[in-house]
């Protein structure tokens, strides 16, 4: 981008003489857009604080150079009898509201059009660029058909915005008016002349010829011809016509048929995948003693050898009278062969065992049972080199593997000998430039390879990023590390028994934080931005919390692009250092304001489902978001509801309709405010329930790992169609939830170590809203605490523990009283004012849910059987889950784990020993945002209850987002 900067500089030198150093008394801002304007009266009105001179000005003021918004800036400065006056002129650039394309026939299809161009609606347009984009649009213009394009942008500005209008002539388009094939064969080509046919009398468009050529070409080849294509001759211009002629050459003359015999382990699939893909890199003639070395390997890299592979060749013909050739490969599959003897030859200081689980550890599904696999055996060579490496023995030698196989044997051994060197030791580290002490020591501490110690040369190119982290979280934000490629980097003595590290290292001038500069917010405010920085002018400026920052704007969702550059704005020496001070420029790209998404789905517990959600975002360009949500389900199974309910067959249409509002910054405060309005209908165990929620809370984060909420939430619940007495009628409850969260994941998405731990308390009560009549009230106490664990064991194993643990008590607890003054009693039990309403009462579902049993199973009580919806819950209650896995990583987006779970609900008295529990595998599909779980599981202990249940076997959960 051109940017135009002009200084001007009119010293009319008064009397007292400021040439060298003044104050500004007045800044008088001349620009074309009053927004613009009052941006920067705010940026720029802190230099009436300082005193500057005319080079200290140019460098405040280089840094709005950058800004996106500018189109050009300049100023002067005046001694006027008013004091010293900053003038300040300014030409914006507007933003782009519409682009359109007006063309003389609606013949040519634009809509990809807006895709090409080097800027988009919404973003600042820089005049620059219009050149470029009419190139772009004209290129499109020839190659779908337009003869001598003309191209021009007419600009239509209104207030702050410009609508570019591309506005597209020509005099002729180029119609493809003739199809020609030069064919040679025998096969009916009925359909490809149609299909090229097709094109006739359209507009020429290079694009979609060459899809439809390539498509040909692809169906062809998969018929059997291998060595043919459909080949595009360059187009001709017809004698006196604006039209074309489309010739092809096509050439289907000879079909090659393969044929596979004897092959078990190896599909048909995988051979004919194989040699097709061998086939098109050996030009015009198939050969097949390369597809018969092609098949060995194929064989040898799953471990099978010995295998013979036979070849034929005979010459027909095709139905259509072609020419036919056929391959026949007789195989005949050998067999595996277990790796009877890993020995090691020669090594002293890293001992066998260490070997062997180097092995392990490291191999190859095929190589980990022992059985032969070549190629991990010849990259195995290489990882106990790194072995030796990585403890200092830097010229260790390493054989290839020595593998000893008799012929048709089903048993090898295999020996590596190695001749171990002296441990090299780190002897220095030295500084081609002078660093300071400080400097030297915290670069020490940082390293792992320590002097005087083993050099682990493995850990070097880590080592380096490591000195330029801790350089630029100290400060020196612009250090490089200018020999790290160089071979003097290190210094090994003749013998390779010392080291020393060389590095020339250039710290550059210690650098301060003065500002932010924020360019590309159309919508958003600066503010935005700037309440999610921590920085403070004249602090060190560390590369860490820039990378945090940008990391912090990024997940508010409000851009598409995120770039942070540090722009020097000044730079002087003290007490014989030289330092500077950076704007930190934060060039931003918007996203669209307004979401939508609609997605269909089926759960085998809630049925069919739809859901819709609407999201308007950065509402007044504070970030501030109204969210509009809407699901409906439709039970196809009734298993989950009570055996009463079950049995009447009532379907209900089950909906939840939701309106939520978010305040990030509570009254300009690091406090973000949720306020939402909910109605739902859903379908309980024993009961159907209308909901009208309302909801307000207000949560802070504290630190990177810590934060914490506070909730108030009204229910309204109507519940109806209900199994039991107790659970019909109207509920109002009024809780209040504060949380707190501790998260210590190394990554919240799909993490491998670390911890994260919830703790909640809802508290109902009458003061907050709950109901209180005359024979019922609503007040309780309700714990919950969530806790997860992870820990790293290798590369791809790791374990993953959660902990879900409740209680709930009810203090309504007065007994009511029959006539004659006695506590009223119903099934043995006595009944209290109030108790807990049963949407409020612990159940194991969701996430939550102890895999191999479904909801009706889980939630029956020990010793009665009933489920816990049949009950009262006047005193107290429990919830338990336990969860543990075992994981195998298999690259960076698939995990297969075994799995043990427990859980329970109880009532009154909590008993580990009643747990019920279940131990099943798990397979993870892993996303950013969390992963995607198939699980099957089968419970260690069925039980079978008084009213002739009895517990299935086991069964699959479909999970989203699972720990």
């Amino acid at each position: 981008m051109i940017r135009v900067f002009l200084t001007t500089f009119m010293l009319l030198i008064p009397a007292f003489g400021w040439a060298k150093s003044f104050q500004i008394d007045s800044i008088n801002i001349v620009c074309d857009q009053t927004n613009i304007c009052r941006r920067f009266e705010d940026k720029l009105g802190s230099l009436k604080k300082e005193i500057l001179t005319p080079k200290k000005l140019q460098i405040r003021l280089k840094p709005y150079l950058f800004d996106r918004s500018i189109a050009t800036f300049s100023y002067e400065v005046r001694n006027t009898h008013i004091g010293v006056v900053l003038k300040v002129d300014i030409t914006s650039r507007k933003i782009i509201n519409n682009i359109s394309f007006e063309l003389p026939a609606e013949s040519i299809n634009t809509s990809s059009l807006k895709n090409l161009l080097p800027y988009d609606e919404n973003e600042y347009h820089n005049p620059g660029l219009d050149a470029e984009a009419e190139a772009k649009v004209s290129e499109f213009l020839i190659n779908a058909g337009i003869a001598d394009p003309m191209v021009t942008i007419e600009l239509i500005p209104s207030d702050g915005i410009v609508d570019l209008k591309f506005k597209i002539n020509y005099t002729k388009t180029i119609l493809i008016k003739e199809i020609k094939i030069n064919y040679i064969g025998n096969k009916d080509i009925t359909s490809i002349n149609n299909r090229l046919n097709d094109l006739k009398d359209t507009i020429y468009n290079k694009k979609e010829i060459n899809i439809v050529t390539n498509e040909i070409s692809n169906e062809i080849y998969e018929e059997g011809y291998f060595f043919s294509e459909l080949e595009l001759i360059s187009p001709k211009f017809k004698n006196g016509d604006d039209g074309i002629t489309l010739e092809f050459n096509l050439d289907l003359s000879v079909k090659v048929n393969l044929s596979f015999y004897g092959n078990r382990v190896a599909s048909r699939s995988d051979l004919f995948s194989l040699v097709k893909e061998n086939i098109r890199s050996m030009g015009t003639t198939l050969e097949p003693e390369l597809i018969v070395k092609e098949i060995e390997s194929f064989y040898r890299d799953r471990g099978i050898y010995y295998s013979k592979i036979k070849f034929s060749k005979r010459e027909g013909k095709t139905k259509a009278g072609g020419v036919l050739h056929s391959y026949f490969f007789e195989i005949k599959e050998g067999s595996k062969i277990k790796i009877s003897s890993l020995s090691f030859q020669g090594n002293r200081l890293v001992n066998n065992k260490v070997l062997k689980n180097l092995y392990q550890e490291k191999g190859t599904s095929l190589a980990s049972s022992y059985f032969l696999d070549e190629s991990f055996l010849a990259k195995f060579k290489q990882l106990i080199q790194e072995e030796y490496l990585k403890h200092g023995f830097i010229s260790t030698k390493i054989s290839d593997p020595i593998i000893e196989k008799q012929e048709n044997s089903t048993n090898a051994s295999v020996l590596y000998r190695i001749k171990e060197s002296l441990i090299c030791e780190l002897k220095a580290i030295k500084y081609f430039r002078p660093v300071g002490e400080e400097v030297k020591a915290f670069i020490s501490k940082a390293l792992s390879n320590k002097v005087g110690s083993a050099f682990n040369i493995l850990k070097l190119e880590e080592e380096l990023k490591k000195i330029l982290e801790v350089t630029r979280n100290n400060g020196y934000y612009f250090s490089q590390i200018l020999n790290s490629e160089d071979r003097n980097l290190l210094k090994f003595s003749k013998d390779y028994k010392s080291v020393e590290i060389i590095l020339d290292l250039d710290l550059g001038k210690k650098t301060y934080f003065n500002e932010l500069q924020i360019s590309g917010n159309i919508k958003s405010k600066d503010r935005v931005i700037q309440r999610e920085s921590f920085f403070v002018t004249g602090d060190i400026l560390k590369y860490s919390n820039v990378e945090f920052f940008k990391g912090r704007i990024s997940s508010l969702g409000l851009f598409k692009t995120v770039k942070i550059s540090p722009i020097i704005a000044d730079s002087w020496k003290d007490e014989g250092e030289f330092k500077q001070s950076v704007n930190l420029l934060i060039e931003i790209k918007e996203r669209d304001s307004i979401t939508m998404a609609v997605g269909p789905g089926f759960r085998t517990d809630a049925g069919a489902k739809l859901s819709s959600r609407i999201r308007f975002l950065n509402i007044g360009g504070m970030n501030r978001r109204i969210n509009l949500l809407a699901n409906a389900n439709y039970r196809i199974s009734l298993q989950t509801l009570d055996e009463e309910r079950r049995n009447k067959g009532l379907k209900l249409l089950e909906y939840r309709f939701r309106v939520d509002y978010e305040e990030p910054y509570f009254f300009h405060l690091p406090l973000e405010f949720d306020i939402s309005g909910t109605a739902s209908r859903n379908r309980y165990f024993s009961f159907d329930a209308d909901i009208m929620t309302g909801t307000m809370a207000f949560s802070k984060d504290f630190s990177k790992s810590f934060s914490s909420s506070i909730k108030y939430q009204y229910d309204n619940i109507k519940q109806f169609n209900a199994s039991s007495s107790k659970d019909e009628g109207n509920f109002v409850v009024g809780a209040i939830t504060p949380s707190l969260t501790l998260d210590f994941r190394d990554n919240p998405g799909v993490a491998r170590k670390g911890s994260w731990y919830g703790l909640s308390l809802e508290f109902a009560n009458p003061g907050l809203g709950s109901i209180n009549i005359e024979n019922f009230e609503v007040n309780y106490l309700k714990i919950l605490s969530r806790n997860k664990w992870y820990l790293k064991l290798a590369e791809k194993w790791g374990l993953a523990a959660s902990l879900v643990f409740g209680w709930e008590k009810n203090f309504a607890d007065d007994p009511l009283l029959n006539e004659d003054g006695d506590p009223r009693v119903v099934n043995g039990q006595v009944i209290t004012k109030g108790y807990i309403p049963s949407v409020k009462v612990f159940r194991i579902e969701g996430i939550d849910i102890v895999r191999g049993f479904q909801e009706t199973e889980i939630n029956r009580l020990p010793n009665t059987g009933d489920d816990i919806l049949n009950y009262f819950v006047n005193n107290t209650a429990y919830y338990s889950v336990f969860k543990f896995e075992a994981r195998h990583y298999f690259k960076d987006s698939f995990v297969i784990a075994g799995f043990f779970d427990a859980g329970r609900v109880f009532v009154n008295k909590f008993n580990i020993l009643d747990l019920r529990t279940s131990a099943g595998l798990s397979f993870k599909l892993l996303t950013p945002v969390g992963s995607l779980d198939l699980d099957f599981g089968v419970k260690l202990k069925r039980e079978s209850y008084d009213d002739g249940d009895t517990d299935s076997f086991g069964r699959f959960h479909l999970l989203i987002g699972y720990f």
